[in-house]
């Protein structure tokens, strides 16, 4: 499955990207050393981990530019977890 159709399913979902790219490829293998690792990437941390497995060569790791992406995903995460309440919270507080 090529990168790019990757990266477009995520703005779908990221746990879906995930899910794909755990049934139809090995480059989650590669990326986390055990399954509790992914699996807690999955639950807690979907776009970091996303970027992370993107972004993971087999033989150097995770370098340069990678972080850059991995960081983006981090920021990704924090958004959701923050932006989420604040928005939430603003729809119910009307202004009299």
């Amino acid at each position: 499955m090529g990168c790019c159709a990757l990266v477009l399913a995520s703005w779908i979902s990221p746990r879906f990207v995930l899910f794909l790219m755990w049934v139809f490829g090995d480059r989650l293998d590669f990326a986390f050393d055990s399954f509790w690792t992914g699996l807690a990437g999955f639950l807690i941390l979907p776009w970091t981990s996303v970027c992370y497995a993107l972004a993971y060569a087999p033989i150097g790791g995770v370098s340069g530019i990678g972080w850059v992406l991995v960081a983006f995903g981090l920021l990704a995460d924090v958004g959701t977890w923050f932006g989420g309440g604040r928005e939430g919270r603003n729809r119910y507080y009307v202004e009299a």
